[in-house]
């Protein structure tokens, strides 16, 4: 399964990349789904990120580790690959991010996330998917929030 996604953010791409990319190992400062993160090791290729989960889509609380895979801040890009702690019926997820600019003051901010079900899982990919991308589009509203606000949205903010 393949969810794709765009965020269109009214800032600067060095803004988004330093929150999202420079920031990698701190989702869980701004992002209501993750209650708390960290980042083992330098901010590179090979690195492991921890995210202990409030909630997102079907995941309910728990940990899970994402190992940073490619780490691009030239070209504003990254990808990962959650390793440990996803639910029995994913295989493999990944996910890679990139930014670019869309003028001097706009940027998009894009997901490509690919998510290997268990085989006889599949027919309940499309339930998948919607959750998924609800949770997609909360996430989306509170990173755009966070890059253009300079502070965490609400939402996370009420988690206190």
């Amino acid at each position: 399964m393949e969810l794709h996604s765009e965020i269109p953010i009214d800032a600067p791409a060095a803004d988004a990349w330093a929150v999202l990319g420079e920031a990698f190992g701190d989702i869980g400062t701004w992002a209501s789904a993750i209650a708390a993160s960290s980042l083992d090791g330098p901010l590179e290729a090979g690195a492991v990120r921890t995210c202990d989960l409030a909630s997102f889509a079907f995941m309910r609380g728990g940990t899970i580790q994402e190992h940073l895979d490619r780490f691009e801040p030239d070209g504003m890009r990254f990808a990962y690959t959650a390793t440990d702690g996803m639910p029995w019926f994913i295989r493999q997820a990944t996910n890679r991010w990139s930014v670019t600019p869309d003028g001097p003051d706009r940027c998009i901010v894009r997901s490509h996330a690919t998510v290997d079900l268990v085989g006889w899982f599949a027919p309940l990919q499309g339930l998948m998917r919607r959750q998924l991308s609800a949770g997609t589009a909360a996430f989306a509203e509170e990173l755009r929030h966070r890059v253009e606000q300079g502070t965490p949205h609400p939402r996370k903010q009420g988690q206190g």
